[in-house]
């Protein structure tokens, strides 16, 4: 695809499709937000999870640590890490686009690259 095609659009649509935008990501933060809450509400699993990460930094070469049931898995350790991740991930992506519609002037004309229309939302008309 070539890269110098620019395609126009006004504020307004720039602005609908980064609203459109931000209720899928919100609606996929949902989601993300709700395993994290699952996991806060289990005191023992935070507290094994600040425990193991923070012992982590601190091992002693040779020493093995004995992992009981009442610990975290180290699975279950890299899932919240993933989780954490994307959530941060899903939050910043709404607060640029959020700053973005703030910005825009319903009646200007604005030039997007192919990978611009995607980002804020675009999507392909169907008739």
């Amino acid at each position: 695809m070539s890269s110098n095609i620019l395609f126009k659009k006004t504020g307004r649509q720039l602005a609908e499709a980064i609203n459109n935008r931000i209720a899928f990501l919100e609606e996929r933060l949902s989601y993300r937000n709700q395993a994290l809450d699952d996991f806060l509400n289990n005191k023992d699993l935070v507290r094994s999870y600040i425990v193991r990460t923070a012992n982590n930094r601190y091992e002693y070469p040779g020493l093995q640590a004995i992992v009981t049931a009442k610990n975290i898995r180290s699975e279950q350790i890299e899932e919240i890490r993933k989780i954490a991740e994307r959530v941060n991930s899903i939050e910043q992506e709404i607060r640029q686009l959020q700053l973005m519609a703030s910005h825009l002037n319903s009646d200007e004309e604005y030039e997007l690259t192919f990978d611009e229309l995607i980002a804020y939302g675009f999507e392909a008309n169907r008739s």
